[in-house]
């Protein structure tokens, strides 16, 4: 089990950066997360945290309750990880999105693409390790219909994810293709 004393700090350590931010740029245009990930489909990162707090909370209440079999524990784990991961993904990555928006020149640099893609090809590397170890978690134990259906879905919205890491990587790698090409000639 993870250290959940720790992860309470981390987690209500986020709130101003949160308000600050959905008072900065507003509501966005399109849910900020997958569904599977977030079932609020909210346009703000508030409602996303406080779901964030909830998770957090079942676990702590059914952890205290001895409630959770190991599936369960295992499972709401994760799920609250990747939210946490995903907030501060989004957090992180505001200021890069706040300058694209404003229509900048997006005259970029080779090494920054290089960076880019190299991030890239992190994201795709952990995404194929999830999808693998969702894939061990499903033939590993014996589950309920239910755990098996989430499971699958899991997986299901991983792949998705996957696929679009994959195609943002290949237009980076045109576009790093490209540049070369024009410095050379």
């Amino acid at each position: 089990m993870i250290d959940l004393s720790r992860l309470h700090d981390l987690i209500f350590s986020l709130e101003p950066q949160v308000t600050q931010l959905d008072e900065q740029r507003g509501e966005q245009q399109h849910p900020l997360f997958d569904p599977q990930l977030f079932r609020c489909k909210s346009q703000l990162l508030g409602p996303c945290l406080s779901e964030l707090k909830n998770t957090y909370r079942d676990i702590v209440q059914s952890h205290e309750h001895q409630r959770l079999t190991t599936t369960q524990a295992t499972y709401l784990t994760e799920k609250l990880l990747n939210q946490l991961n995903a907030i501060q993904r989004e957090l992180a990555t505001a200021e890069l999105r706040k300058k694209e928006s404003h229509g900048l020149p997006r005259e970029t640099s080779v090494s920054a693409l290089y960076q880019e893609l190299a991030q890239h090809q992190d994201w795709e590397r952990r995404l194929q390790e999830m999808i693998f170890e969702q894939e061990q978690q499903l033939e590993a134990k014996p589950m309920t219909p239910t755990e098996k259906k989430s499971c699958q879905q899991a997986i299901l919205a991983l792949e998705q994810r996957l696929i679009r890491c994959q195609k943002s990587r290949q237009r980076i790698e045109n576009k790093i293709t490209a540049k070369e090409r024009k410095g050379f000639k």
